[in-house]
């Protein structure tokens, strides 16, 4: 498996005006207007004095967006009879080989085909898993939406997407599914406008391409692109659905069930093939194994794994979280592991920036000039001020479905429930005379000896979010009517849409067709394959396969939004 196609992100990336010198520049030269294409609107706050008087140094989102599975592949994503197993022996199989186990869920699929007719409603209910439940809800005895995602997983474990670079170079490719789908991009520039950090990589690439592998997927390979802003954007289900199936069955949607729809839908309505929420990114995709390699004055050499600014950090928190009172999504580790979680809520403390002491901001801040500063040649012009800032982020973190402990109960969902964890961030500010926001860097200058360079500081790969009424959906749904909206200036449908389905009958025959069209996918093109005599492996030739496009499964969105509308808490909307 190519462990970046999973839960790599595609979409609108911004490396938000930067300037400065080569290897070094990172400092953002107009922060109002960066941080305007991150939110979608105008930031309502960037200067520091009225982070203070408008209480802005902690935030929470109005709703804890929701813990949930990842769905890895590695136990079937949302193919897993989650309900049928253990939490022990869903960990177990957590450690084997992709092409071993799936011969665990192809039997499951196995079983519940051959057998799920003679099945009464609990047993039903308790064996099938959520892909399955969707089949039957519409009608579908071939199981074609569950196939689609299983087949696709096969592909994806036998083969990689690859970029191939000029100068001969292969690389796995960091994008979702291997092909770039950036509809907003800035280069890092030097002072004279010429390309720069980007440049530098992107100029290389010739084509990308599927590439034979081994039939393995890593173990965290799943569908985290899709839980993290499904979590955020979808209300909380919080008790289970029971519909009828267009075979008559009665099927019960518990809340994780609708989790892993939900975050099904929201992963494969963004990909290169089908996307819909335009999604902006503060930051580069990380390409190295462990801890950013550093030049001999400290400085990261990869850009991408030092690009998003702490300004950008620390204002996203202060008007996305504390201002709009919604979370955003986070890549925690900056490396080459991607692993997103939707934050919910922070803190912030300020510090002296030369001595690392705590204090209020007006004690905080110190002149430009009065600490020892390895990244002097980094920081805007316009700097005045510092201030070191220490922020504890809390975020979502996974649950297994099959989890009981702590009482966690499987057929109901409530916030008491969740898991979350934190991280704790540690930055200074560059601040104008005024103090308006200008930049900033990753941790300690008190804590630094400059003749020995700077030091890493923990840092996010990268943030990403969408705007706030924002939905995803399916491709086919525009030819299915979901019915009348109540308030035609929301367009959001929660408590808000007078179906055309009432979940006592079948699906209307509209819904089924583009369901079913929705749940097709198809593989990319092969190409020509190709031997080599001295290793005796065999690649696909890239001649007809560059820059192909997997098209994958969707949920039809109109069955999915209802089915959370059933199941949300009454004020979340």
């Amino acid at each position: 498996m190519n462990h970046k196609i999973h839960c790599a992100i595609v979409s609108a990336i911004l490396a938000p005006f930067f300037a400065g010198s080569s290897a070094q520049a990172r400092v953002v030269s107009d922060v109002n207007q960066a941080m305007a294409q991150l939110l979608g609107h105008a930031p309502q706050v960037t200067n520091v004095f009225t982070e203070q008087t408008d209480h802005l140094e902690r935030g929470a989102s109005q709703f804890q967006p929701w813990s949930g599975s990842y769905w890895p592949d590695i136990n079937g994503g949302i193919t897993d009879h989650w309900r049928d197993h253990s939490l022990f022996g869903a960990q177990l199989r957590f450690g084997l080989r992709y092409d071993v186990a799936k011969k665990r869920f192809h039997k499951d699929f196995k079983e519940v085909s051959e057998k799920y007719m003679t099945w009464d409603a609990k047993k039903l209910n308790d064996k099938l898993s959520p892909s399955e439940k969707y089949d039957l809800l519409l009608g579908d005895t071939s199981f074609g939406f569950t196939r689609a995602i299983m087949d696709e997983m096969d592909f994806r474990s036998d083969y990689r997407m690859t970029t191939k670079t000029r100068d001969g170079a292969e690389t796995d490719t960091d994008a979702d599914q291997g092909i770039d789908n950036n509809n907003f991009l800035i280069d890092v520039q030097d002072p004279d406008g010429n390309n720069l950090a980007y440049s530098k990589y992107d100029s290389k690439v010739e084509y990308r391409y599927w590439k034979k592998k081994g039939g393995s997927l890593a173990y965290w390979s799943g569908i985290c692109d899709g839980w993290s802003p499904a979590s955020i954007y979808l209300p909380r289900p919080t008790k289970p659905v029971t519909v009828t199936g267009a075979l008559g069955q009665k099927i019960t949607f518990y809340p994780d069930d609708l989790k892993a729809l939900g975050s099904y839908m929201f992963a494969r309505t963004n990909t290169p093939y089908f996307t819909t929420m335009n999604y902006r990114f503060a930051g580069r995709k990380c390409d190295e194994s462990g801890t950013p390699s550093q030049d001999n004055v400290g400085y990261v050499k990869d850009i991408r794994c030092n690009d998003l600014d702490p300004a950008v950090f620390h204002l996203a928190l202060i008007n996305r979280v504390g201002m709009d009172k919604m979370g955003f999504v986070m890549d925690v580790d900056n490396n080459l592991k991607i692993n997103n979680h939707p934050i919910t809520s922070y803190e912030m403390t300020y510090f002296n920036p030369a001595t690392g002491a705590e204090g209020s901001l007006k004690d905080s801040i110190i002149g430009r000039f009065e600490v020892a500063d390895g990244y002097m040649k980094r920081r805007s012009p316009e700097t005045k001020y510092l201030v070191g800032v220490k922020t504890k982020v809390n975020f979502m973190f996974y649950i297994w479905p099959e989890s009981k402990q702590k009482g966690r109960s499987q057929d109901y969902d409530n916030p008491g429930q969740d898991k979350m964890k934190d991280e704790t961030y540690t930055y200074d500010l560059e601040l104008d005379a005024d103090g308006n926001i200008l930049g900033g860097e990753w941790g300690t200058r008190g804590e630094e000896d400059i003749s020995q360079g700077v030091q890493y500081s923990k840092q996010p790969d990268f943030i990403w979010m969408a705007d706030t009424t924002a939905l995803p959906y399916s491709e086919m749904s525009v030819y299915a009517d979901a019915g009348q909206k109540l308030d035609l200036s929301n367009p959001r449908p929660f408590g808000n849409m007078k179906w055309t389905w009432d979940g006592k009958s079948k699906l209307p025959e509209d819904w089924i067709r583009a369901a079913k069209a929705d749940e097709s996918w198809s593989a990319p093109t092969p190409g020509e394959k190709k031997t080599d005599k001295a290793t005796k492996t065999t690649d696909v030739y890239p001649a007809e396969a560059k820059n192909s496009i997997l098209k994958s499964a969707q949920p039809m969105s109109h069955i999915v939004y209802y089915l959370f509308d059933q199941a949300r808490q009454s004020n979340q909307k």
